[in-house]
């Protein structure tokens, strides 16, 4: 019975770990609001009070793909990327 408790617990963190790193912010949300509310509603107010307030934005954290310069990671013409050229990748492939 404790272990099928304990097996049950660490699925449903692994679940919102995987949902909170992979799901589009909105629904994250949304998540997190509704979440909190049952938290808050079955008496789990530290946290619900934790769940209620948004998580700080960092810069460059994947979140809003707004950050970059778009145009500088496109590839040139001759189809160099960030200084290393095709012809110089070539040549570090192990045969």
């Amino acid at each position: 019975m404790l272990q099928n408790l304990i097996v049950g617990l660490i699925v449903a963190w692994a679940v919102w770990v995987a949902a909170s790193r992979l799901l589009p912010r909105p629904l994250r949300a949304a998540l997190r609001k509704h979440t909190a509310r049952l938290a808050g509603a079955v008496g789990l107010g530290r946290l619900a009070q934790r769940l209620a307030t948004p998580a700080s934005s960092a810069g460059a954290c994947g979140g809003c793909d707004g950050c970059g310069d778009k145009s500088a990671a496109a590839p040139a013409k001759d189809g160099v990327v960030g200084g290393i050229g095709v012809e110089a990748l070539r040549r570090t492939i192990r045969r």
